[in-house]
């Protein structure tokens, strides 16, 4: 049975993701005029730190992951953030890590989250149960080293993954 302030934490944890989320929905910038004063999206911007892990090595390949995080954390005292896993789309055929679009690095960096672009090997050199492998690889290294690494909180994480239609 789970007590009230587990129940309390994954409540606040989901009304942030919620939060994130809504904050998608940008309005598109010539609805901004100069004159007006408004601050355009873009001025909002978190200011932010990335790192590149390697998270996994398979023969001389290196499998990494890109690690963004709200850079206001003074020297080694990372304190816990909530993580949101980035797979990135591609019908396992394509894309990489560095394809999370800019409105989601701001819209969970500006609520504080650490956000966390993996890659895994493709289709067709590799099969699938090798790519799921890399992805469970990387869940269980977030798990893991995340917490000393990048101040990732292990207990509020969201996962969300990059859907594209290969053309």
């Amino acid at each position: 049975m789970t007590s009230r302030s587990e129940r309390s934490g994954r409540r606040d944890f989901l009304a942030s993701l919620a939060a994130a989320i809504a904050g998608l929905s940008v309005r598109p910038a010539s609805l901004f005029s100069k004159d007006t004063g408004e601050k355009r999206p873009s001025d909002d911007r978190p200011a932010l730190r990335r790192e590149t892990f390697t998270y996994k090595t398979v023969g001389e390949l290196e499998i990494k992951a890109d690690v963004y995080r709200p850079d206001d954390d003074r020297g080694d005292n990372k304190r816990l953030r909530p993580v949101l896993l980035w797979i990135h789309g591609g019908a396992l055929i394509m894309g990489d890590r560095g394809g999370v679009d800019r409105r989601v690095k701001q819209a969970f960096l500006k609520r504080g989250y650490v956000l966390v672009s993996i890659d895994y090997r493709l289709a067709p050199e590799t099969r699938l149960p090798a790519i799921i492998e890399d992805l469970r690889d990387a869940y269980t290294w977030l798990h893991e080293k995340g917490p000393r690494l990048f101040g990732a909180d292990t207990r509020r994480i969201a996962v969300a993954v990059a859907l594209r239609a290969a053309t």
